[in-house]
């Protein structure tokens, strides 16, 4: 057994894409932290435990500072059903964003917590944007350097056992140009295979970690349904929160395709929903630290070193 990360990638409710990976890990007996990357930096955070400078432990007790007490907070409220701490992994420090510190901090789990195999999860697609073009027009980064995702897969740059999974290709992401990009990281040996969240009788290509079932499956739909504005209804429980991708992947695991609302104004939402397609419930899986240097290979991108370190 492993002391395992398991972590939603950029922000938004990558966290609850996860959480089937959670599961599976958990019930195979692996020591499961779970995380979840944020813009904010960690003073915005109350009642939670620093670790580093762009992280803290939170607690079902957490929020965020602001209108509101922050708002919705999913992670806080993750936290609170699995009963479980979740580490938060802030892209910000001291109101600037950094990949520097993310990568200390990375860098800190695998030499003093043990933590050598770790697992960040993308709803949508927009991580494998590698070139100007890759993205959807309605997408809201273009750039394969800018956003979220960018900035994590910066700080995982050659760090080996460490798998990017995403989940709900087309979402965010042009699906030829990503079968495009699928290729070349093919060709490099940095794509390991798919799991269908939906059809668990399929091939696992990481069955040599842990095994996803219908026990699995279950357990996430469950939980998300705690967490996801699904409907119009659940717009007004404070507990529930919106999101474009995590609600599309929740209805894709579940069989529930066609066209559904997200409640999230994005990729046409306010005018007709979203199609949900089976292709949705699939994950794939990438080596992330041979991600970003591909980035700069195909746009001819001048990296930056401090302390002989990307």
């Amino acid at each position: 057994m492993e002391k395992i990360l398991i972590s939603g990638l950029g922000g938004g409710l990558d966290i609850v894409n996860a959480l089937p990976l959670y599961f599976a890990a958990k019930n195979q007996g692996h020591e499961v932290v779970l995380a979840s990357s944020r813009r904010r930096g960690i003073e915005n955070l109350v009642r939670a435990q620093k670790v580093s400078p762009c992280s803290a432990w939170i607690n079902g007790h957490t929020f965020r500072r602001g209108k509101n007490n922050g708002g919705r907070f999913a992670e806080a409220r993750i936290a609170k059903l699995l009963n479980e701490r979740i580490l938060y992994l802030a892209r910000e420090v001291e109101g600037n964003i950094d990949h520097i510190p993310l990568r200390e901090e990375i860098k800190r789990l695998r030499e003093e917590e043990n933590i050598q195999r770790m697992f960040f999860v993308d709803g949508g697609g927009d991580s494998l944007v590698l070139r100007d073009g890759d993205a959807i027009d309605e997408s809201e980064e273009q750039n394969p350097f800018e956003g979220g995702d960018a900035i994590v897969l910066e700080a995982l740059a050659n760090i080996p056992d460490i798998y990017l999974g995403v989940v709900a290709v087309g979402l965010d992401m042009n699906i030829n140009k990503f079968q495009y990009n699928l290729a070349m990281l093919n060709e490099i040996q940095a794509y390991h295979g798919k799991i269908d969240l939906r059809d668990t009788q399929k091939e696992n290509p990481l069955n040599h970690l842990f095994r996803y079932t219908e026990t699995e499956k279950t357990q996430y739909l469950a939980l998300a349904r705690k967490i996801l504005v699904l409907t119009r209804k659940d717009l007004g429980d404070q507990s529930k929160v919106v999101s474009h991708t995590a609600p599309s992947v929740y209805r894709a695991i579940n069989g529930e395709f066609g066209r559904h609302r997200t409640y999230s104004g994005l990729g046409g939402d306010e005018r007709e929903g979203i199609e949900i397609i089976p292709k949705y419930s699939e994950m794939h899986f990438f080596s992330a630290g041979k991600i970003h240097p591909l980035k700069e290979e195909l746009n001819d991108y001048e990296p930056e070193f401090i302390d002989g370190n990307k």
